[in-house]
Order: C-alpha cells, then structure tokens, then sequence
C-alpha cells in the first residue's frame, strides 16, 4: 500500500481553505463592515480544520442540502459519487447574526474575544432542527446522554453554511498538547518519512490503560506478522470534550512519556512477531495529537474519526469496542458494544481507510500478559479488569491502580497530575472537599450565554487592563472613562486596586507572591465581568509581566483583553503623590514600595494594545484615545462612541 492514502472524497489533493497573510489582509479590509458570526470555543478547531484541509473535500460549513442527506443518507456527494460521512457540519448562529446574514454575501467569522478568524461565502441560513440532528446522528429519541447536551444546550437555533477563507493561526510550540498537533500536511510527509508501508491511527480521548495499548500492539502485530512494514501513531483526539473526561494536557503527559521512554507494550508484545523482523516494536509507534471537537456519536463518529485519519494520510484506523461510546445518564448504552464496527460494513459511500476491529483486551494471570478476551476467556481464563470510572477514581484519589491494569508510569504521571491540579485549586483559596474534589468540578454552561447578555447590552464585553505606576492615574482615566461611556449606554464597572484590597483581596500584603496571587484574583473577576457583557476597567499597578500575561491567558481572543500601560515618568508620579505614598517609601515608613524600592520593580509592558503618557497628555485626550481603541477592536459600535468625547467631564487642558 503506497503511503500516504489519498484524501477523503476522490480527490487528488487536499481542500484547504486557509488563506496567505495577505490575502488575510485584503479579506479583512473588505469585509470590515460586514455581519460577524461568533464562533464557540468549542467550534474554532472545526474551522481551523476546514483551514488546513482535514475536512476535505469540504469547502465550508455544510448548506441545508448537504447537510439533510449526511442526516438522512450518511454520505456526500462528490462529482455524482457518493463518499461516507457521518455527522453534518455547519455553523451555529445567533438570532441576531442571521438577521444580518445575507446569501450570496460575506461574513466575519471571530472567536469568543472578537477575534477575526475567518470569512465566510453565505450560501445559505436554515433552521437547526435539534430534534432531528439528535435522533438521526444518534439514533435515539432520548436526550439523556452527552452528545444529545450538546445541541440543546446551544442556545443557537440557525445554521449557516458556504465556502469559508480561514485566517492564518499559530500554535505554542512549548505547550504539551500543542507540540504535537501537526496539519494534514505535515503528518503526510511524516508518515512519508517513517518509510512504512501501512499506517495505523488509534483514537482516543482517555488515558491509557494496558487494555488500550494492546489495541495498538494488536493491530501492528497483526499487519507486521503478514510481512507488512506497519506503523502504529496514538492520536488522541485535544479538541473539546465533556466536563468529566481528563483534560488533554494531562493526557499527553502519560502519551509523550510512553513514547519517549518507548514503553507502549510494555511485557504485552509478541516476542514471535517482532524476532521476525529487524526492528523493535517501538521503533515503528509515534505521538500525533489531533483537534477537533467529541460529539459523543458512537458509529456515526467513528466514520468520522475515520475520514479525518485518511486525509492525515493514515491507512488503517483501530476500531475497539464503544467506539466514541457516551452512555445514557443511568449508566445504559445507546449502541452495543461493537455497532461501530458493524458500521464499517454497511457504509453508504466510499472510504479508502480500513478499519482494524479489536475487541475486549484483559490481563491474564495464566498468559502473564494483556490478551484478547474472545481468544483466552474460552480456555477458562479469567480476565482482571477494573471499571474505567473506578481506574479515574483511584488515580485522582492518589491510589495506585493494580499495575496488571495500567503501567505504573503512567498511573504516576495521572496522579501528580490530579494532585497538582488540586493542589492549585486549594492554594487559590477554596476548599477542596477532600481529594477527589478537582475532579469533580465541572464548568456550568447557562441558559443565559454571553452572546445573549452581549445582545441585550448593545456592545461586547472585555477587559481593560490599565496599567502603570501609582500616581500615574490609572484610577482617574478608568473613572472617567466608565462615565463617559455609561452616559451613552454602556455598562461599565471599576474594578480598582484600594477598593479590591479592602475586600477580596484582603490580608495580601505586597510581596512577590502576593503581588502575584493579588493580580491573579483580579484576572479571573475581570474574567466574568467579560463573559457577563461588561466592560470592566481594572486599575492596578500589576507591576510584573508575567502576572499581566497570566491575567491576559485567563481570556483567549485578541480583542477581549487590552492592556493599557499609563505611563508617567517616576518623577511626575512623586510629584502628584495624592496618597502622600512616594512620601512614606522615601523616608522608609512604607517598605516595598513599586518603582522606588529595589526589590518591588515596575515592568513596563512590551506589547501594550495602547500607551497613554499621563504626563504629556490631557485627560481629554487620553479617554479619547481609549475610545478610539473601542471603536477600532469593535467592542463598542461607532453609534454608541459619538458623542463621548463632547460629553466628557474633563476639560481640554486638565492634567491627570
């Protein structure tokens, strides 16, 4: 078999919608009054896949037609051929975007913070018939299960679909889940440069337990022992997944640690296979992360995670038992241990990826190793096995799983992982309830969504980081600048320094690491002023960069955090001193004090979205400023903003 396999759809190359930096450019200033469509957190990988070409053949998000025969008929249609597909993609909308939309015309795709991402070719907006999507994609009327969630607790009720143009991304390199996410592209010339004549993908969205890395020994020893130069890549699915599975950065910590130390099939491989060829299993294993959203759709999302596989270029996929398995919320299946399997055989258009089927893997004490159980139960063996809920019971409660279950590496990584999430969790002041308390924290999605609260406040919520040293008069241009707008119907909240100390934050003194823990507290409140809708202010020396970018982290987007450095010379700050402080610090009454003590310096930012010299500029002029960032970053509608200048309190000449 000729490496890498041909992309999905009977083409010869793969679609993707991804655009250069320049033409980036010329999409936005064209489309610079067009509608915006504000993609989910959850969505942005789908886009960023159309970008890159894992979703080929499709240009974009699916049109109604399109969409309804992959409901109704499991495929597309290519040049009058039809091609497997399992679950429609189109994207999501508000009642108030789809107002705006118009067919035929084009729309600005942005992320959560405002961010532009993309545009799209508005071929068609329809109605999103929930009902339907869950009964066909998952083959129940019932609603009590996690895929079902997904869609209902979506407040949007429209679709849109068309050709969509993705903006030029990048990833953090450093980050442990990142480092391995590669394009289709590039996982081609990977696969291209391993030399192998198969290559095998196993998905998963777990930890690994031995019964899962079987899976993979199985399924290259099976191809290996017919004299095929077979690889195998674990290739976890990072995107979205439910509140109660393990998060992705701890996953691939136990990953990467079980290839680089070349532990997959640890004392669980066929010594007979592997003395046949010239090379040891774990010379042929390798790490990909791919990102993309679970939907919890068991066979239908099996043809999925196989589709995008053979656009990476795989030639076989692991299909085990529950494939994308979400039971009901009584703990009963939706699909039989093996539907998806069984799906691989009746499908309803072509798919050149071969689906590898393994069944249920266990310890045996007799066989001293992992075994297929439909091979060895037979002989009277029994299996030792563990529930997977218990296995993540033990690992957050710190107890070490029977190693016939799990490598103990692993058990170890998953476990100080947990602790120091927990452990993070306590040390921000909450009470962790015992150890098991992290992992049963999950993250509420309301009714009421951001978007909603956004729409009914006439503008966008974010963050406005005034930054500076004391007496540079971060308090004052926050004030003003919250009055000016709240005249004009934006809701606008101060968050300032003294006040927080005298509340939430009291008890911190002003130490590095309380200076730090301070900033961090602040962060996440000015995080859900954001999400409510408001346009918050925060005016804090923050003095430290790192702590200004943690803060920033707490809110991905590019528009829905803005720093902005108030700045004024040291010596225009002791001069104003209007709390008598530089007084106090010079005469040593008050120790550690910013920009005058040794220890307790002021970091001027790098990369601030605006700088105001207090000591150059009127105040005036520095709200003017401001509001002009608002209306560039579209926070707030140029509607809103007119006026604002006329009716600012301050005067032309007045000092801050």
């Amino acid at each position: 078999m000729n490496l890498p396999l041909p992309p999905h759809g009977g083409v010869a190359q793969l679609t993707k919608r991804a655009v250069s930096p320049a033409r980036a450019a010329e999409l936005k200033t064209k489309a610079d009054k067009a509608p915006r469509i504000r993609v989910s957190a959850a969505d942005l990988s789908t886009v960023r896949r159309f970008g890159d070409g894992a979703l080929t053949p499709l240009e974009g998000p699916m049109t109604q037609e399109v969409f309804n025969r992959v409901l109704d008929e499991e495929h597309i249609v290519v040049n009058g051929r039809p091609y497997a597909w399992g679950i429609p993609l189109s994207l999501p909308v508000t009642e108030e975007e789809k107002a705006a939309l118009k067919t035929g015309e084009q729309a600005l795709l942005v992320d959560e913070g405002g961010g532009l991402i993309g545009t799209l070719d508005v071929e068609d907006v329809f109605p999103w018939d929930k009902d339907n999507y869950n009964t066909k994609v998952y083959g129940t009327e019932r609603t009590d299960h996690p895929g079902a969630r997904i869609a209902l607790d979506d407040p949007r009720q429209w679709l849109v679909g068309g050709k969509i143009h993705v903006f030029p991304w990048e990833l953090d390199r450093s980050h442990i889940v990142e480092k391995y996410v590669f394009s289709p592209e590039e996982t081609r010339e990977k696969l291209r440069a391993h030399g192998w004549e198969a290559a095998i993908a196993f998905q998963t969205r777990n930890p690994l337990h031995r019964a899962h890395e079987y899976a993979m020994v199985y399924a290259v020893e099976l191809l290996t022992a017919e004299g095929i130069h077979a690889g195998v890549v674990l290739n976890p699915l990072v995107g979205e997944t439910k509140g109660d599975d393990v998060p992705a950065s701890i996953r691939m910590q136990s990953y990467e640690n079980l290839k680089v130390k070349r532990l997959l099939g640890q004392d669980d491989s066929d010594p007979e296979v592997w003395k046949k060829v010239p090379y040891e299993l774990n010379d042929v294993f390798d790490l990909f992360a791919l990102d993309i959203k679970m939907f919890y759709g068991g066979p239908r999302e099996a043809i999925m995670h196989a589709i995008y596989r053979q656009n990476y270029g795989f030639s076989h996929i692991i299909i085990g038992r529950k494939h994308a398995d979400a039971p009901y919320d009584d703990g009963t299946n939706i699909w039989g241990d093996f539907d998806a399997q069984e799906k691989f055989s009746a499908l309803r258009g072509e798919l050149l990826i071969q689906p590898i089927n393994v069944g249920f893997a266990a310890y045996f004490e007799e066989l001293g190793r992992v075994g297929l159980i439909e091979k060895y139960a037979p002989k009277g063996w029994k299996p030792v096995t563990v529930a997977g809920r218990i296995l993540r019971e033990q690992l957050r409660s710190g107890e070490v799983p029977d190693d016939r279950i799990i490598q103990r590496d692993t058990s170890q990584i998953l476990i100080k992982a947990f602790r120091e999430s927990q452990e993070a969790v306590s040390t921000a002041g909450v009470d962790s309830g015992g150890p098991q308390a992290v992992a049963n924290l999950t993250w509420h999605h309301h009714s009421v969504t951001r978007d909603m609260r956004e729409e009914l406040n006439g503008h966008r919520g974010a963050t406005l980081w005034f930054t500076g040293l004391s007496g540079s008069g971060k308090s004052t241009l926050a004030n003003e600048l919250a009055a000016a707008l709240h005249e004009h119907g934006v809701r606008t909240y101060v968050l300032d320094g003294d006040n927080i100390r005298q509340g939430l934050n009291k008890g911190l003194g002003f130490s590095p690491e309380d200076r730090k823990e301070n900033i961090r507290r602040i962060g996440e409140v000015a995080k859900l002023f954001t999400d409510a809708g408001v346009l918050n202010m925060t005016a804090f020396i923050s003095p430290y960069r790192e702590d200004r970018e943690s803060a920033k982290a707490l809110q991905p987007g590019t528009d829905q955090f803005l720093e902005i450095y108030v700045k004024a010379d040291l010596a225009v700050c002791e001069e104003r001193d209007p709390k008598g402080l530089y007084k106090k610090a010079r005469s040593g009454e008050i120790k550690s004090f910013t920009g005058v003590s040794p220890d307790a310096p002021y970091e001027e930012p790098e990369n601030a979205d605006l700088v105001v010299d207090t000591g150059k500029m009127g105040l005036k002029e520095c709200v003017l400023a401001v509001v002009e960032l608002l209306r560039e970053r579209g926070i707030v509608s140029g509607e809103k903003l007119t006026g604002v200048a006329a009716s600012s309190t301050a005067k032309e000449k007045a000092h801050v």
